[in-house]
């Protein structure tokens, strides 16, 4: 997908919502499918098919049960279309109870130039003396969705590839075992050299 998405200047980033209504591609289970959309109907209404999710990090890798490649987008990008919420938003939605008409409960979300205070509010108590990967307690991911931990960003409409700022991609040496990965990772690699974009490597 990011092969794809580097590779030409006309790509827009495209959303769940969208890409099923154009089929390009399969809905998701029925449950899962209509998890997404209350979840996200109850949090943005009418908004909800312009929505894009990320995940707010420190050190660029993302949410490895997502996927191996992860991108960091520009602030330009995020300050006037990006909000953050505390957690991931079907978790929140279940945790406080909403309903269809309740209010959002206040304190959990912030805009993207407030996004320091939302994350210190969360994590400050886990914090202590001693030496903390800060970035591990922002972002944590260990390839099982359920165990995801992240604060979730919420951008309002589609971007190019002009938005990107940084990539973060897995070493070449962890998909040599599998042909087609590794031919795509390379491609990446000489799109983000040509693009002059900052990459950054990890096992």
């Amino acid at each position: 997908m990011l092969d794809d998405f580097l590779s030409t200047d006309n790509t827009l980033f495209s959303n769940y919502n969208l890409q099923t209504q154009g089929e390009v591609r399969k809905v998701a289970e029925m449950k899962n499918d209509r998890q997404r959309r209350a979840t996200e109907g109850l949090l943005f209404g009418a908004y909800a098919p312009e929505i894009r999710y990320a995940a707010l990090s420190l050190d660029q890798k993302g949410l490895t049960s997502y996927g191996n490649c992860c991108l960091t987008l520009a602030d330009i990008t995020m300050e006037k279309s990006a909000t953050v919420l505390e957690e991931n938003s079907f978790d929140f939605v279940r945790k406080h109870q909403i309903l269809p008409g309740d209010d959002i409960p206040l304190g959990f979300r912030a805009t993207w130039k407030q996004r320091y205070f939302l994350a210190i509010a969360k994590l400050a108590a886990k914090l202590t003396v001693k030496k903390q990967a800060i970035s591990n307690l922002l972002l944590s991911s260990d390839g099982q969705r359920g165990n995801d931990q992240f604060m979730e960003v919420h951008i309002y409409g589609s971007f190019d590839k002009q938005a990107i700022e940084s990539l973060a991609l897995p070493k070449l040496k962890s998909v040599k075992k599998n042909k087609a990965d590794s031919i795509n990772m390379k491609r990446i690699r000489d799109y983000a050299q040509n693009m002059r974009l900052s990459c950054i490597e990890y096992d």
